[in-house]
């Protein structure tokens, strides 16, 4: 059964009965598969048989520990012993990392905020009609004609009623032709406002497309405020992504650097320590060398004496590494074998 969480190897901690140390816990939570590889040393520390298999569970619990925590935890698991033999490294700007690439990850692509009103106004100019003037369309041109027309037919009448005044009522060519010339005045007038009416038309229409121009010219000059506050944003976060990474590598490098001379350090300590203990056993070998060709030398030399009669003391025991006890029975040999030989002493 795997467990991929924290809480989940806790609860399974507390149901085992297991006794775990603050240390192996703070481990666990940075590393919950380190934990459970501890959880399964020390399920085989607590079904152990004999201390064989007690110190192997341990050494692997400690062994985990050391390589993914920098510590043991002693005999038994409970203790704190620190070991660098393993570079671990907790970052602590991992959190502020991680916020600040998913905050890069989800910005989003720029969105216009005028997009729409830019391509209504670039519709409107692509679009615009051609200029073209109809008086008979033009309410201003109506307003003129109807007052031209008016004042047309009164001048009109007024020219016909002066004439009949001075005719005594009889209708004359005279006084038809002087109202038709009075009423084309006008006629004349109303058929003048129309190149003035044209161009003022004209004017307008070119107005307007200036001012869609301005218009298009202003909200675009708006939108690339806006893409430039967009990519502004955007460079901050990337500069602010930049400078927690450089930190965090920074704390990195800094942490890497004093455990490679801390273990250095350590390293340096265990070769001489190693180095003085094979100059030790390389002395004491060579001192047990000629202590032991000292003895048979005495050896020899006792047996030599003891051929012509001399009875070894306690000396000659630390001379030879013989016990008095064993010297003595060998001189009662040596003098039986003399004996038998015809030689006394």
């Amino acid at each position: 059964m795997a467990y991929t969480t924290y809480d989940e190897l806790m609860k399974r901690v507390q149901q085992s009965g297991q006794y775990w140390s603050d240390y192996d816990k703070e481990l666990a939570k940075r590393d919950p598969d380190a934990g459970l590889s501890i959880y399964t040393a020390k399920d085989r520390y607590n079904n152990a048989k004999t201390d064989e298999e007690r110190t192997a569970a341990n050494e692997q619990a400690n062994a985990i520990r050391k390589q993914y925590g920098s510590f043991t935890g002693g005999k038994d698991g409970s203790e704190f012993v620190k070991d660098n033999t393993y570079f671990n490294y907790t970052d602590p700007y991992a959190g502020m990392l991680d916020q600040k690439l998913d905050e890069l990850l989800g910005y989003g692509k720029f969105e216009n905020p005028y997009a729409d009103e830019v391509d209504g106004l670039v519709d409107k100019i692509a679009n615009r009609q051609d200029f073209s003037y109809d008086p008979d369309t033009d309410p201003i041109y109506q307003n003129y004609r109807e007052t031209y027309l008016r004042e047309g037919n009164r001048a009109r009448e007024d020219t016909l009623g002066s004439m009949a005044a001075m005719t005594g009522g009889m209708p004359s060519t005279a006084a038809t032709a002087a109202a038709e010339q009075a009423q084309n005045y006008y006629n004349a007038q109303m058929a003048d406002t129309i190149p003035a009416l044209y161009q003022q038309a004209f004017d307008m229409y070119m107005g307007q497309a200036s001012q869609a121009i301005n218009d298009l010219s202003a909200i675009r000059s708006a939108s690339n405020d806006a893409l430039n506050q967009w990519g502004a944003n955007l460079g901050l976060v990337q500069n602010q992504l930049g400078a927690l990474q450089t930190a965090s590598d920074t704390s990195y490098n800094r942490d890497y650097t004093k455990w490679q001379s801390d273990y250095q350090v350590g390293s340096d300590l265990w070769n001489r320590e190693f180095q003085q203990d094979q100059f030790d056993f390389s002395k004491y070998d060579s001192e047990a060398n000629r202590r032991l060709q000292n003895q048979q030398f005495n050896r020899q030399r006792l047996d030599e004496m003891m051929m012509m009669g001399y009875e070894p003391t306690e000396k000659d025991s630390e001379n030879t590494g013989y016990t008095l006890k064993q010297l003595k029975d060998r001189y009662n040999a040596i003098k039986n074998y003399m004996k038998l030989q015809g030689i006394t002493f």
